[in-house]
This record gives C-alpha cells, structure tokens and sequence, in this order.
C-alpha cells in the first residue's frame, strides 16, 4: 500500500483508476485514505482490536468521515482519540462480533426494510434448515448483520443470493469454495448472456466473504484472484420523439397510478426507485426535496416539478393522498411501488421496442442536451456529484437553470404527447 506524507494539497490530487484505493499516512501508523473511481475520498483508522476473553484481536477499520466534509487534521485528531481508547482496552466500535464457532447464534437484530424477515429469509434459501458454516450461513450472516441492517438497498443482493448463489453453493462449507468454483460460477452466468450480471455476482461473493473475514468467520476470499468476466457495457438507449409518444399512449391503457410513475420519472428525469417512493410530505408547491437518505449519493436534492408533473400530482391526490406515498402500491396498501421492470416488460411488448424505466431518465438527460442546456445544468437535475475543485467551492444549488430547463422538457414533451412537438424549445 503506498505511503504518503497527507498535505490538503496531496489530498486534493489523489485519484484513482481503480473501483478504490487506499493511502497510508506516513505520519500516523494506521491512519489512511480511501479513493474511489468516483473521486469520494474518506478517511479510516485500521489497527488491532483489543484482545477480547476468547483472546480474539482481529484487524478492524474504523471509518472517520469524508474529505472535504471532514478536514484532514480533523480527522487525524479522530484517529489519535481512538488509538487512545484502544491503547487502554477498549475498542472504538464497541464489542467483537462472535467468533466462528458460535456462529449459528445471531443476535435479535431491528427489522430494516422488510419487516416480515423470514420470509425474506424462506424466498432466498428455502425453507429447509440451513447448515451451520455453510455458503448459505455466511450469506444469511451477511445480510442480518450487515446488508439488512445498513444498506439503502438490498434487492439486488437478494436477486443474486436467490438467482444463482445459494442454487450453486447453499449447503457447502463456506471455508471450502475456492478461486475454481467462482470461475466456473460465473462462466455459468455469462453463458446464458448476463456478463454484467457475472460482474456484480463477483463483487457481491467478494463482498460476502470479506463481512466474513472481518468477522473471524472465513480465513480466505475465493475471488482473489478471479478476473472479472468481460466488460460491462454503457447503456446508451434514450427514447426518439416518436418513441416518446407511442410510449405516452400506452400509458394511458395502463393502470394510472403505475403509468403516473413512469410520466414523472420521464418528466422529471429522477432515478426510479426515487421516484417510486416519493412522500407527500416531501412536495411544497412546484419543488420536490429529496432527503440526503434517499438519495443515490446522500446529497440531499431539489427537484423542479414542471406543469404536467403537477397536473399528474393533482390527478393522483384523491387516489393516494391519504398515503405516505405518492405512488403507493396497488396491490400492498401502505406501501410505495417497489419494481418497474415486470409492468416495463408489458409495455415494451406492446410497443415492439426495448427500454427500461431507467432508460427515461437518460433520454431527458438526451434530450435537453440537444436543445442546447448546459451539461452543468443537466448533472444538476440529475443530481450527479461533481468533482474537483467546483465541487469544494461552489455551492450554488442552480435552481434556477434545473427550473429553465425542466419547464422547457415539460413543455415538449406535453407536445410530444399530443402529436404535435413542433419547434424544439430552446435554452434561456
């Protein structure tokens, strides 16, 4: 791992061309800084945990917060607080997790997003009794303990648990799946024509295994070693005007509030799964926020609604009103809509082209980008993070060109809809 004498100035320059990347400081033994690809940069603290009764003293890694938020001497001050604690017995992240002999006993956890957990459970790895230090044991001690309890979203480690994980490896010893094993695992899935499904598999089983060796739980991860299985293409798909209207017309021979979810999401040019669970409470007037916990890079985010989203709004008020949810689930009264793609999968049959709900979003993106918006102005709405050193300084939130710019794509797409787009509006 490279050592470096951490300065502002260093810090400002690190990138990466890896998913991540670590840099210890030459400075303060253990005290390091995280890279990502995307440019996020935290600090962290690794060191030995203080020797427990089992006489357990595991490395762990401390996280202390991100750069720029939290200042570089902030943050060594935080990692010299907490190697005092540990110099005196005691660990900053509180007690070890059990070790791998009593693994089989799991501690009463808070229900995260599902609360009937054992269905949740049953749905992954079936209902038969699951073998203590089995793949399927360490899979389901990595979502009770780690996944269920912290992530935002879990359905996609779920869907490859129960796709193609447990169906391959539920009963055997976790200790026992080697760098052969996942190779011809992910074979198996490109295969069938799902690279970038064998690519986050990958990541997912590295990710498994490494909650597990934190946890004195496993002693090796099998992906090391194991290349990622070919390359993981950029979606490129956005709707034609043409294809904007037919999409408009079929909505309206589908279910409103399911079809209301797809006319916001393309108007506007929000994520899905943002969209689909829009609060009430979180709508005043024509501007839609966001909080920082429900959003793709915990920013919290302002989003312009544009005449057609209100009219929608105003449509679906005596539907759902009384909900927390804009857009609650017809079939699960009191909860938002969860998943596009089945009702996506129907459409895109009824229209004889291709997209997914995701697609919608990029196509505004598209779109605005032709009637000459700033692509400055466009990340904005979107709500990508911005780098270098633009994004240290400047913090003007640019509501007033996300506010020109969705006005002018609500505008067209209402003439999309009616058939007749006419002159492409232009930038302000």
């Amino acid at each position: 791992m490279p050592r470096l004498h951490l300065t502002s100035r260093v810090l400002q320059a690190l990138s990466t061309t890896l998913v991540q990347e670590s840099y210890s400081d030459a400075e303060l033994p253990g005290f390091r800084v995280r890279v990502s690809r995307t440019g996020h940069k935290s600090f962290e603290l690794v060191y030995r945990a203080p020797t427990g009764s089992d006489g357990r003293h595991p490395q762990r890694r401390l996280t202390l917060g991100s750069y720029p938020a939290l200042s570089l001497a902030e943050a060594r001050a935080r990692a010299r607080a907490a190697k005092v604690e540990i110099a005196r017995g005691r660990d900053p992240q509180g007690p070890l997790p059990e070790p791998a002999a009593a693994f089989h006993h799991r501690p009463s956890l808070p229900a995260g997003p599902h609360p009937d957990r054992q269905a949740q459970r049953d749905a992954i790895f079936g209902p038969a009794p699951i073998r203590e230090g089995s793949f399927a044991d360490l899979a389901l001690h990595y979502l009770e303990r780690h996944a269920w309890r912290f992530k935002k979203r879990t359905r996609d480690d779920e869907g490859m648990l129960r796709r193609d994980l447990v169906p391959a490896w539920r009963d055997l010893p976790a200790a026992a799946i080697r760098r052969r094993d996942v190779s011809e695992l992910l074979d198996r899935i490109v295969a069938r024509g799902a690279v970038i499904a064998a690519r986050r598999t990958r990541v997912l089983v590295s990710k498994i295994y490494n909650f597990g060796l934190g946890c004195d739980l496993v002693e090796h991860n099998p992906t090391l070693g194991v290349p990622a299985p070919g390359r993981e293409h950029r979606r490129e798909r956005w709707l034609t005007d043409a294809e904007i209207c037919a999409l408009w017309r079929e909505l309206d021979r589908r279910g409103f509030v399911l079809a209301s979810a797809f006319r916001v999401i393309l108007l506007t040019l929000q994520r899905p799964g943002e969209v689909c669970s829009m609060r009430w409470r979180d709508l005043a007037g024509p501007w839609w926020t966001l909080p920082g916990e429900r959003t793709k890079n915990g920013k919290s985010h302002r989003v312009y609604l544009s005449p057609p989203v209100l009219a929608i709004l105003e449509r679906l008020q005596p539907r759902t009103g009384r909900s927390e949810w804009v857009f609650e689930s017809p079939k699960r009264p009191g909860q938002p809509i969860e998943f596009l793609g089945k009702v996506g999968g129907s459409i895109c049959h009824a229209l004889g082209f291709s997209f997914t709900p995701h697609d919608l979003r990029r196509t505004g993106a598209t779109h605005l980008g032709r009637m000459h918006f700033r692509d400055e102005d466009i990340d904005r709405i979107l709500n990508h993070n911005r780098r270098g050193v633009r994004a240290v300084y400047n913090l003007y939130d640019g509501d007033v060109e996300k506010q020109a710019a969705l006005l002018a794509w609500g505008e067209h797409v209402e003439a999309i809809a009616s058939g007749q787009p006419g002159d492409r509006p232009q930038a302000v």
